[in-house]
């Protein structure tokens, strides 16, 4: 890895470690869905090549910091990445029946449509 992949996992550790202090603050009891997202996608300022290396960075950080990072808290940890940059992405929660009956649920970043965070969504439903 060269010095910029390691300054962009420090940088992804360090949305992680926000993400995750922040959402384990929420109150599942308080925790309602809001309405559909509108299907046409915000637009995003940032380069496909940008948005590249932050999903890797996150990806691997994710893998290595000693705390949960699943997909929600590196949706969130993306999302907070790109707000300081000036953009706007959404989160986006949906679920599929996984291969033993059960709710496999998901979540997911978008910046203009490009999925930034959760990988392959092609088989999940998002929540309405």
């Amino acid at each position: 890895m060269g010095r910029q992949d390691w300054a962009d996992m420090l940088r992804a550790a360090w949305h992680l470690a926000q993400a995750r202090r922040v959402l384990g603050r929420l109150d599942p009891r308080g925790f309602r869905l809001g309405a559909a997202a509108d299907p046409a996608p915000l637009s995003c300022p940032l380069a496909p090549a940008q948005l590249d290396r932050m999903s890797r960075a996150i990806g691997r950080a994710a893998r290595l910091v000693p705390w949960r990072a699943d997909c929600l808290v590196q949706a969130e940890a993306g999302r907070r990445w790109i707000a300081g940059l000036g953009g706007t992405a959404e989160i986006r929660l949906g679920a599929c029946k996984g291969p033993d009956g059960r709710l496999d649920a998901h979540a997911w970043l978008l910046c203009g449509g490009r999925v930034v965070t959760g990988g392959d969504i092609s088989r999940y439903v998002p929540f309405a």
